[in-house]
């Protein structure tokens, strides 16, 4: 096996020009689709990051109605015990006006537990500015990036906050002052770019409901079979409405669906164009090497160790090919993670350099390289040392 290796590579680089195109071809083709596989997932990690861990988590509970429950508490630590949930956090969510100075907007102000979403998605670690909130804090606030953009306010304004409610056939109104201590990085316009954060306690007291809630996130150890979860969830709370991330977040799970249909389309064009650049170099290889072939064979070698050479040229350009592809791709990578393909408002799309952002690119070439390599091994295993050497 070591002879037939040898004389595959002394062959290939016999025709210097055909070797060095060939391994042109796989290097290049490999090289972009690494950074490019790369992009793509760290542009779907950070979709899961943005609509997932700041917005829905991984299954949401919320009241049939609309509206809020009670018990929300209760049922989060039954939620909480089941072994495939990591954590779950309780909101009370309310559409409000917010008035800072001479501005005005509408928005929703959610009530949280910052210790539990800083324990749950990392909250308090989303900080562009100022700190997270903190028990003693009298009336505190976290605003969202766009939202503190549209009132002008920053670490230290003082936000009003009117927000109606129903009481029977009439509406009332209650209002407060919060003090803003902290500012979210922007999500790249996610729902919580356009909250304003405060105090579970301190919203319950205004609407003199201390029990209730409107929603409750639950983060899963696997999103992928929340599916699963939210039946089990659902068993729990049967009087609730229990959905999964992506029928909360249609937005994320369309643009994943976009991203998986992206790459295998991707994958196939690269595929093509190194399959045939390669398939028609060795089968061009093949046609000038046939003297070569027919004295081999003449010298007794079968036909199935001369498809063997043949074959193992494709595979040590494969191989070569891959190597060099990887250096260019992991290069291209380290650009990308200092220029950005896409960055806006905090969302900001970074190569994935991961295992598998390099593994299955390379595993797909080099297989690639490989068929590219079988039809001209089978034309050269085919060759007749007679007529061949007649011909020349």
């Amino acid at each position: 096996m070591r002879v037939l290796l040898y004389l595959a590579f002394r062959t290939l680089v016999r025709s210097r020009i055909s070797f060095v195109l060939l391994l042109a071809a796989v290097t290049a083709g490999l090289g972009f689709q690494i950074p490019n596989t790369a992009n793509i997932e760290g542009y779907t990690a950070e979709l899961r990051e943005k609509g997932l861990s700041r917005d829905t988590g991984h299954v949401r509970v919320t009241a049939k109605s609309g509206g809020t429950f009670e018990g929300a508490e209760a049922l989060a630590a039954r939620i909480t015990a089941e072994p495939f949930a990591r954590a779950a956090t309780i909101r009370l969510v309310h559409v409000g006006s917010l008035f800072h100075g001479e501005r005005t907007t509408s928005a929703s102000v959610s009530g949280i537990d910052p210790v539990a979403e800083d324990r749950a998605a990392g909250f308090c670690q989303e900080l562009a500015e100022g700190r997270c909130m903190a028990a003693g804090d009298e009336r505190p606030a976290v605003i969202g990036a766009k939202l503190a953009e549209q009132l002008d306010a920053h670490v230290g304004s003082s936000i009003k906050v009117a927000l109606p409610f129903s009481v029977g056939d009439d509406v009332r109104m209650v209002s407060a002052v919060f003090r803003v201590v902290g500012v979210l990085r922007g999500s790249g316009g996610f729902r919580a770019d356009y909250e304003l954060f405060v105090p579970m306690g301190a919203l319950r007291d205004l609407f003199g409901k201390p029990g209730v809630s409107s929603e409750i996130r639950v983060f899963s150890t696997d999103d992928a079979r929340a599916g699963e979860w939210a039946k089990r969830i659902a068993e729990l709370a049967p009087d609730q409405k229990v959905e999964t991330w992506w029928e909360a977040q249609t937005f994320v799970k369309n643009a994943i669906d976009g991203n998986r249909a992206l790459s295998a389309i991707s994958t196939t064009m690269v595929v093509v164009a190194v399959m045939i650049p390669v398939l028609a170099l060795l089968y061009i290889h093949v046609l000038h090497e046939r003297r070569r072939i027919a004295t081999i064979a003449a010298l007794g070698f079968s036909r199935r160790e001369i498809f063997l050479i043949h074959l193992f040229e494709a595979l040590l350009v494969g191989g070569i090919g891959t190597v060099l592809g990887s250096g260019l791709g992991y290069a291209l990578c380290r650009y990308f993670q200092g220029n950005p393909i896409f960055s806006h408002q905090g969302f900001v799309v970074l190569p994935s350099i991961t295992l598998r952002s390099f593994s299955i690119p390379a595993l797909v070439l080099f297989a690639t390289t490989l068929l590219a390599g079988i039809v001209p091994a089978i034309l050269a295993s085919r060759a007749e040392p007679a007529v061949e050497l007649r011909r020349e």
